[in-house]
């Protein structure tokens, strides 16, 4: 089983850490750390932290181990992703720092190419973006889509399309000189550190090779506690709108894709929680804002009642019209 410590052709590149949080990951972990070992371009350190799990995560781990792969295991309590990324951030002394969701996999050459793209910039990027694909665990035999990113950071960061935790590579100095990640944010962690760099000035580097896979589960965090989840989108995207708004950079464009998501979300949120999805309407939406790209009765019902009654009168419009069709 190869290891983090082979030998590489790395010429001038800077030197790279791998940080896998990892929590009940039982039926991934393996794949996703062999998929680090693989790397053509060997990360100085491999650091997983697993976060309290109650499945054979460690088991496989420490097997692993046995076989000669070369990795740091640590184990806490369970404190969240976000936490256990901070535990390992903390012993990272390399220019970058690959986080890599335990449940993900990189492409043989994706260390080899994100450092060669920081080695080429004209000045150090804080913040390597890159492209990936995405399959559906439950659907392995679909072809994976591809997720590319968008011109503006702004906009990027606004719809995920800034790249995700797995597929991005960040300077450790800029993202311990923001003080790590926040760990208040659940599936939104990785935006909100994404926001944090923007809002610092940081340099952005896009990487459009896609080198990532996600692998998307039916029992993620997102799934698990959705309402909760749409909530901390919702009030990330509601900060980026004040900060946009406050520095002079909300461009129409963007407050246009801006409003447009946080509407969607905030219906989302509303078949699931009402009375939030009510009062964080109040909060985030402006009242000059009509839905246009909601279908004409919606955008109809809500000039003339409301966010609250034009979503109930929309689901009985709904049910009459599949009635009668």
């Amino acid at each position: 089983m190869r290891g983090a410590n082979r030998n590489n052709d790395s010429g001038n590149l800077p030197t790279v850490s791998v940080v896998i949080p990892c929590y009940n990951v039982e039926p991934y972990v393996r794949s996703s750390l062999q998929s680090v070992l693989n790397q053509t371009y060997s990360p100085q350190r491999i650091i997983c932290i697993d976060d309290g799990s109650t499945d054979a995560t460690v088991n496989i781990l420490e097997s692993m181990q046995a076989e000669g792969a070369n990795f740091t295991l640590r184990t806490q309590r369970n404190r969240g992703a976000s936490a256990a990324r901070n535990v390992g951030l903390a012993l990272c002394d390399t220019a970058f720092v690959q986080f890599l969701d335990a449940d993900d996999l990189l492409y043989p050459s994706k260390l080899a190419h994100q450092a060669k793209l920081a080695a080429r910039a004209s000045s150090p990027p804080d913040l390597i973006a890159g492209s990936y694909y995405s399959v559906e665990v439950a659907h392995p035999d679909r072809q994976p889509s591809s997720v590319a990113l968008h011109d503006d950071d702004w906009i990027g960061l606004i719809i995920t399309r800034l790249g995700i935790t797995s597929s991005n590579l960040y300077r450790t100095a800029s993202v311990k000189e923001l003080g790590g990640w926040n760990e208040d944010y659940g599936p939104s962690d990785d935006a909100e550190l994404a926001f944090r760099l923007l809002k610092s000035g940081g340099n952005v580097c896009r990487d459009h090779q896609a080198l990532t896979m996600l692998r998307r589960r039916s029992d993620s965090l997102w799934n698990r506690d959705t309402a909760q989840s749409l909530q901390a989108w919702i009030r990330l995207r509601k900060e980026i709108h004040s900060f946009l708004d406050d520095s002079n950079l909300l461009t129409p464009s963007r407050e246009k894709v801006l409003l447009y998501r946080l509407f969607m979300a905030l219906r989302d949120l509303y078949r699931r929680e009402s009375h939030i999805a009510v009062r964080l309407h109040r909060d985030v939406i402006p009242s000059t804002y009509h839905p246009e790209d909601s279908g004409r009765v919606y955008s109809l019902l809500y000039r003339v009642f409301g966010f609250k009654i034009a979503e109930v009168l929309h689901r009985h419009w709904l049910s009459v019209r599949s009635f009668i069709c």
